[in-house]
């Protein structure tokens, strides 16, 4: 009887540290998620920020093209 606490405790006390080792990752998947979509949404207007730069330099070189 005295064994089966006893492995009774050892086993409640693993649960404990495997649950805490469980929270501090799932901790640092939240905070890799979250860099992981600011990046993307600095990437996607990086994008957008890229294509209307890329319109201007083509209106620009039309406009030139008139006034040569």
């Amino acid at each position: 009887m005295a064994d089966g606490r006893r492995t009774l405790e050892e086993l409640k006390f693993l649960i404990a540290e495997k649950i805490k080792i469980n929270c501090n990752l799932i901790d640092e998947l939240t905070r890799a998620k979250r860099s992981l979509d600011e990046k993307c949404l600095l990437a996607h207007r990086l994008k957008e920020e890229s294509v209307l730069k890329g319109d201007q330099v083509q209106d620009d070189r039309q406009r030139l093209g008139v006034v040569q």
